[in-house]
């Protein structure tokens, strides 16, 4: 590691505390919900303890955009800039890729369960914050509503989630395809990547069942961290720009602008639904048709990159 690394992860580092820091003492906007029973007897949190609690929230929200987001967004910069034609190296198995995927995973949903562990009210409120409990028609904003729960309501946003994921997925298809048809009328075949994405060789090269279990943990954790926990608190744009950020590895420009359709597509889902639910459905949906469906006959296709690209958007996780 040398000294323009070592000062990089420090910015980094920098970045994470300020960026943590922000989420934290950011409130969900919309109706205040009603103070949680057991704290009408106590008047208030003791500041001590409140203060405890907000700096867990922040310390593990540090630790997850210091080492999921922006330091490997520094090794990869590094990366490109001494090895811009970086190729498969033939020691790299997929249950490397896969283990260092679900860590990442892991990390977001420890947030997740930090951010619930550390709440200031009751166990109701803290799920709503993060989006697991619906919120007020029309309300996006994570607050207790008052709106139907239950068995019934789950059935509903699944359903939506399976539907919304297998449209999304078509149209974001549809939108690639016209627009990679549009760079190479304008710039030639040289302006596209004549190789996928590594990470997207590895994804599809895994056996079934863990394809299957990417695609059920990426919409799992990645919708309640981004779309749930921090769309709330930073908004739409920024909450997308960190999801596009997770997924930098792609590397490619015209995957990262189906990541980005995808990123603002289950933004508006999460906010129409006034819970996550229906959008981790539909980000394992879309994972699901990738990985499974289309990226394994794409990659032994015939051709070239300018007709694969635009089934790779997502590129699964």
């Amino acid at each position: 590691m040398d000294m323009l690394e070592i000062v990089l992860s420090w910015l980094a580092l920098l970045a994470s505390a300020a960026l943590a820091y922000r989420v934290v003492a950011s409130r969900t906007p919309g109706p205040a919900a009603s103070p949680p029973a057991e704290a009408l007897g106590a008047a208030a949190v003791a500041p001590a303890v409140a203060a405890w609690r907000m700096a867990a929230r922040w310390l593990c929200l540090v630790v997850v955009f210091w080492l999921a987001l922006l330091l490997p967004l520094v090794a990869l910069l590094r990366s490109r800039a001494e090895a811009p034609a970086l190729d498969l190296p033939e020691a790299a198995t997929p249950e490397v890729a896969i283990w260092q995927l679900f860590w990442v995973h892991l990390l977001l949903g420890t947030a997740a369960l930090v951010w619930w562990w550390a709440r200031e009210g009751s166990s109701r409120q803290a799920l709503a914050e993060l989006g697991l409990l619906a919120a007020g028609p029309g309300e996006g904003s994570g607050a207790v509503g008052t709106g139907p729960q239950g068995p019934h309501r789950a059935v509903r946003e699944l359903g939506l989630g399976v539907v919304a994921g297998v449209a999304g997925w078509a149209a974001v298809m549809v939108l690639l395809a016209a627009l990679a048809a549009i760079v190479l009328r304008l710039l030639g075949p040289e302006a596209l990547a004549d190789e996928l994405p590594r990470a997207t060789l590895l994804l599809a090269g895994l056996p079934l069942g863990l394809r299957i279990a990417v695609a059920v943990s990426a919409g799992i954790f990645e919708e309640i961290f981004f779309r749930g926990l921090l769309q709330a608190r930073l908004g739409v744009l920024a909450s997308s720009a960190l999801f596009v950020l997770a997924h930098a590895g792609y590397g490619q420009p015209l995957v990262l602008v189906g990541v980005t359709m995808l990123s603002f597509y289950f933004a508006l889902l999460r906010r129409w639904r006034g819970s996550v639910l229906a959008a981790i459905v539909a980000h394992a949906t879309f994972d699901f048709v990738q990985l499974v469906l289309v990226l394994p006959q794409a990659i032994t296709a015939e051709g070239g990159a300018e007709a694969v690209l635009s089934t790779v958007a997502g590129g699964g996780g």
